[in-house]
């Protein structure tokens, strides 16, 4: 078990691509917080002077070395040569309930709470989930179970209370904007001396001053991709937001296959442009406690895949192998689906029998499907052959025959048999 590793990103003539550069273009303090006027009444917009080799490292020698933080996952952090830099844009993508709040307000847990030189403050902009369901993942990471929160004893609240108080997270609601959230957070990390993580969760929900005047879902999510650069390029600070996946890339068992990561935000690619390291996450069938991770995007560091087991009740992560890899859980898995379909098949047989034990003379073969469909069961020749075959070995004391009517016509009936297989 292990970080399955992908090459590091090249370019198309095989050269690793160099420590690219944010070339945002960063507005001013004004443009950030509050809405921006119809497009008709706005100035243009001012164009930042060019800059220089020079310069980029005169700003290196100001921010002094880049710090990576680690996350608390470790085969991410591997990945990412031992954690994510601060200032850096992280997207989580993945469909419904893949895990993508809880891998992000994991690591955000984990930030908040490091060692004084070198943990961070905390903001998280929640509009997909309301800060009091934060603050229970918050409390399950402490330890806490979810009945002892809903239980809310005195004794057991001041325990909680004293476990969360030091932690350096704000909640953002959605009165605020990406850019409210990330000059405030800023503000405060001013204050504390410390550098700073957004959690955005989730692009498609988040409102921003960029997306003012989206028209359409697309244009909302590429205003706030505009809105996190900003926040990044001005206020220096890591982001990590979350991206609900477009359909294509987890409707059907070989989506991970036959889809690109990349290209599986949903609304808008800009989502993948916007990011600089990209997280995909799948649920693999019949694992709804496992969460499959490709790092699909990471510049600077390495690509990979690993998965992670996800304890519910601790709200925690530990990586894990593969469930499709190991030999025994396939073949429970493979046994599960030959008995559901066992089941299906049985289940069909019942109807037929329920079909047939009200026509006691029998039925042709057009009547049959005839009645089958009156039933509402408009099933195909495949159905209702394994149907027939399950009920001719003999089902709960009746067993399908078959016999000759005037002229010759084949019908189909039923005959009361002792016993019969349930198998």
């Amino acid at each position: 078990m292990g970080v399955v590793q992908f090459p590091r990103e090249q370019r198309s003539n095989g050269a690793e691509a160099p420590p690219p550069m944010d070339d945002d273009w960063n507005p001013t303090d004004a443009d950030a917080p509050d809405a921006p006027p119809p497009e008709s009444e706005q100035a243009p917009r001012p164009v930042r002077p060019p800059l220089t080799p020079s310069s980029i490292v005169a700003t290196w020698r100001t921010e002094g070395p880049l710090l990576r933080v680690p996350t608390g996952i470790a085969p991410l952090d591997a990945l990412c040569r031992g954690g994510l830099p601060v200032p850096w844009r992280v997207v989580i993508v993945g469909a419904p309930s893949a895990g993508k709040t809880a891998v992000g307000t994991i690591a955000a847990d984990t930030l908040a709470r490091s060692a004084a030189d070198s943990g961070l403050c905390v903001g998280i902009l929640a509009v997909d989930e309301e800060p009091e369901d934060l603050t229970v993942r918050l409390a399950q990471i402490a330890g806490f179970t979810v009945a002892q929160l809903e239980l809310r004893d005195p004794e057991v609240l001041e325990d909680v209370e004293a476990a969360l108080s030091g932690l350096r997270v704000r909640f953002y609601d959605a009165t605020h904007t990406i850019e409210s959230a990330a000059s405030d957070l800023a503000r405060w990390c001013e204050e504390e001396r410390r550098r700073g993580m957004l959690m955005v969760d989730s692009m498609q929900a988040a409102m921003s001053s960029a997306a003012v005047t989206a028209k359409t879902p697309r244009e909302m999510v590429e205003g706030n991709v505009r809105a996190i650069r900003w926040a990044v390029s001005h206020h220096r600070l890591l982001v990590v937001a979350t991206s609900e996946a477009n359909r294509g890339s987890y409707r059907s068992e070989d989506a991970a296959d036959t889809t690109n990561d990349l290209a599986a935000g949903a609304e808008s690619r800009a989502i993948e442009f916007g990011a600089q390291t990209l997280l995909m996450l799948r649920t693999p069938k019949d694992e709804p406690e496992v969460i499959h991770v490709r790092v699909a995007k990471n510049r600077r560091a390495d690509r990979g895949e690993f998965w992670l087991r996800l304890d519910r009740d601790r709200h925690t992560v530990k990586e894990c192998s593969d469930p499709d890899a190991d030999p025994a859980t396939a073949n429970d898995r493979r046994e599960q689906r030959r008995a559901a379909v066992r089941a299906d098949v049985l289940r069909d047989a019942e109807t037929l029998a329920a079909v047939l034990v009200r026509h006691p003379e029998g039925l042709g073969e057009l009547a049959l499907r005839a009645e089958l469909k009156a039933a509402g069961h408009g099933w195909g020749p495949e159905r209702l052959g394994a149907a027939r075959v399950a009920l001719a070995a003999g089902h709960k004391g009746v067993r399908l025959v078959e016999s000759r009517g005037e002229r010759g016509r084949r019908l189909q009936r039923l005959e009361r048999v002792d016993g019969g297989s349930d198998a």
